[in-house]
């Protein structure tokens, strides 16, 4: 009798979008059917997982989310039972019990990924891990054939998984940026998903914005041609404004009373080439 094989044909070799990964998910689980009957118990466990990994995968393309590595798939698995619990919890213990009911079935395709390894699993716990694998699915598609939900950022956990998903490196992001980024008790109407148009801000154009910075003067006033602008003094209404450059302090001559008003205004003015004074800009208001 000619070996059983999958129905359902791999996708053509690189391809690693959302169509991809959910075809792959159900060539994994024919396997599973095929390796149970062969009564091939590492096989089957195998197939168990890669069948649960790849809707995963499925999803978090949808999304636009980061999934490549183990713990991405563990972070996509928690956020999406978490952004279900937040459609439908109105207190925090419902909200963890949802969020336990997704992570329980990516936990035991998890074993099952450990067991082809270790062979510490006989056929009840592989075929219980089977059903709740398929069960998971459903649900996992049930995601992909709709927009994502409102989330919000409630705690640490939270933010730090969502970071992740987005592509942020921890190792690199101070909690102060990471607080600017996806700050605690922000939302999104689409569950922080990139490709249903969430973006994270950009921190260096924030910062390089309309706020003024040491490198140069502020956008909305630019430096006088010819250097560095010249200080103004203003005086109220009614009063005369007088601009002056002053290139050196005023000496002793300050003190000398007996100079005139006048003489000593032009005692403060440094001489220029060819001895004449720098004229004074006076302005009536």
């Amino acid at each position: 009798m000619p070996k059983r094989k999958p129905q359902t044909p791999l996708p053509p070799v690189g391809e690693d979008d959302e169509k991809a990964h959910a075809q792959i998910s159900v060539r994994f689980t024919e396997h599973t059917v095929i390796e149970i009957e062969n009564e091939n118990r590492l096989q089957a466990s195998e197939k168990v997982w890669g069948t649960v990994a790849h809707a995963i995968k499925a999803v978090a393309e949808q999304r636009g989310w980061e999934h490549k590595g183990h713990s991405k798939l563990r972070d996509v698995a928690r956020q999406l039972g978490t952004e279900a619990a937040e459609a439908q919890a109105k207190t925090k213990r419902k909200r963890k019990g949802l969020t336990t009911a997704f992570v329980r079935p990516f936990k035991n395709a998890e074993s099952m990924h450990s067991n082809f390894y270790e062979n510490g699993h006989d056929w009840p716990d592989i075929l219980e891990a089977r059903d709740d694998a398929q069960v998971f699915l459903a649900q996992l598609n049930a995601f992909r054939d709709q927009p994502p939900g409102r989330f919000k950022i409630r705690e640490p956990g939270d933010q730090r998984r969502l970071a992740r998903l987005l592509g942020v490196d921890l190792r690199e992001v101070s909690q102060e940026d990471l607080d600017r980024m996806l700050p605690i008790d922000s939302e999104s109407e689409v569950g922080f998903s990139p490709n249903f148009g969430f973006r994270l801000p950009d921190l260096a154009k924030e910062d390089n914005g309309d706020a003024p910075t040491e490198a140069g003067p502020h956008p909305g006033n630019p430096k006088p041609d010819g250097g560095q602008a010249k200080p103004s003094r203003k005086s109220g209404p009614g009063t005369t404004k007088v601009a002056l450059k002053m290139d050196k302090q005023i000496g002793p001559d300050k003190a000398d009373s007996n100079l005139s008003r006048k003489n000593r205004r032009r005692s403060r003015q440094p001489k220029q080439k060819g001895g004449q004074s720098p004229k004074v800009n006076i302005q009536l208001g």
